[in-house]
């Protein structure tokens, strides 16, 4: 009886459309989407660039050889930190120990004081034992200054170091080659951190423009065809 009443026809219909909706949705599939993108403001380049041979395989080599130079030096620096780490925490119980020494000389002089005058010369001695002490510890306090010291043009150096590996690791992580570079099925391509990311296609004789943040896969705008591209990794 309620089957064919107006509320459950309405609600039939608006299923049904749904339906028809998402299946529109999935014939139509990316290149719909890509179709109704709109051309890039960025205007391509009036002039062709020169491929100069550049050997990018070598260029990758000597960088990946840079940054195992600079993870050598690294560890090298942070095993001589370790080792002054050692000395200063030597340096710091010497230095405890002395100061406990000093305060027990101290007390040892007060009481030499309070005491008859035919302990002078014995606290002559205890005076002197005392000037040593003191020595002692201006020493260690300067050696300790001095470590402390070297301690910080290290750990200068090793910050620079790691500034440097940082430096290296982020140009080989820059997502683009510039000059000329080959990719399988896409010919010879040229750009520079002037013009990217604006590319020129040799095998296109023309511009592409990459949409920056995309891949997997990678939007290229053709400004011969005027239309986007889907570039893939396989």
């Amino acid at each position: 009886m309620y089957l064919f009443s107006s509320p459950c026809i309405t609600i039939m219909k608006r299923k049904f459309y749904l339906t028809l909706f998402t299946a529109v949705l999935a014939f139509w599939g990316t290149a719909g989407l890509l179709s109704g993108r709109p051309s890039p403001i960025v205007l391509p380049p009036d002039f062709t660039p020169d491929r100069n041979g550049s050997d990018f395989k070598q260029m990758w080599k000597d960088v990946l050889a840079e940054i195992a130079a600079l993870e050598n030096t690294l560890a090298d620096k942070n095993a001589t930190i370790e080792s002054l780490d050692i000395e200063i925490a030597g340096k710091e119980f010497e230095l405890a120990d002395n100061k406990n020494s000093l305060a027990k000389a101290k007390k040892l002089l007060a009481d030499c004081q309070a005491e008859c005058k035919a302990l002078r010369v014995t606290l002559a001695q205890k005076e002197a034992e005392l000037a040593d002490k003191k020595k002692s510890v201006g020493e260690l306090t300067a050696r300790f200054k001095k470590s402390q010291g070297e301690v910080e043009v290290l750990e200068g150096e090793i910050a620079q170091l790691r500034e440097d590996l940082a430096e290296a690791e982020r140009k080989m992580l820059v997502p683009h080659t510039p000059d000329w570079h080959f990719i399988d099925g896409k010919g010879w391509l040229w750009t520079s951190p002037d013009y990217y990311p604006l590319i020129y296609s040799e095998q296109n004789a023309g511009w592409l423009y990459y949409d920056l943040g995309t891949h997997g896969p990678w939007l290229y705008y053709d400004y011969n065809s005027e239309t986007w591209q889907e570039w893939s990794s396989n």
